[in-house]
């Protein structure tokens, strides 16, 4: 029998043109807004930000990830597969604007290896001598975000962020500021990716313990 582990997905951004579509992958791959239903109802519509799951086999997370690839346009999406004893754990991010992320995760759902930043390409070889590509992340306190923004990133349109135990994983996309405009982000959020930038940092990890910074608003709880 097959190894079985659960995997989650969650739409962050979608488009009424692609909905359809969304909606046909995830229920083509049997994911429910209970992960544990043996036999869950399908799917009649899909809701931005919310945590779909089921209880698959390991390979379900890259044909979930390669159906939304094939049949979306304008839709953004993280996927976490959760890791057994016998295999890593799977983390796969995507936006129309900034490609394909992929990584392992641990059993947090945290990715655990730099993520390529860039979408697969099985068939090329890599240069000999080539370093791996690494990217870091700006650590700081999730008190640099506001209550409802700290409640609810990955709701917000044009963001791609991930729900860690204290905090969230967040991309700093080099389109920051435009999305901020279009999207109409919380005002304390473009400083936030502006700092990362200027630091050369891919990635902003909101943490509980962090430390905060005068560079950056504080909100008190």
């Amino acid at each position: 029998m097959p190894d079985l582990t659960i995997l989650h997905a969650v739409i962050q951004t979608t488009s009424d043109t692609d909905r359809e579509a969304v909606l046909d992958a995830l229920n083509e791959h049997r994911l429910a807004t209970d992960p544990w239903a043996s036999d869950p109802d399908l799917l009649a519509t899909v809701r931005t930000g919310r945590v779909y799951g089921t209880r698959t086999t390991t390979d379900t997370g890259e044909l979930l990830a390669a159906a939304l690839l094939k049949t979306t346009c304008d839709t953004a999406f993280v996927i976490t597969q959760f890791p057994t004893d016998a295999t890593n754990g799977l983390y796969i991010a995507h936006t129309p604007q900034e490609g394909t992320h992929r990584a392992q995760c641990n059993a947090d759902g945290i990715p655990v290896v730099p993520i390529d930043p860039h979408p697969r390409d099985e068939s090329a070889q890599p240069a000999a001598g080539l370093h791996p590509h690494i990217r870091s992340f700006l650590d700081l306190s999730t008190l640099h975000l506001d209550t409802a923004t700290r409640d609810a990133l990955n709701s917000i349109e044009g963001v791609l962020a991930y729900r860690l135990e204290h905090g969230w994983l967040m991309y700093a996309p080099e389109s920051a500021g435009e999305r901020a405009r279009v999207y109409g982000w919380p005002e304390e959020l473009l400083p936030i990716v502006q700092l990362a930038r200027a630091h050369n940092c891919a990635y902003i990890l909101f943490d509980a313990d962090a430390d905060v910074t005068g560079q950056l608003p504080v909100f008190d709880d």
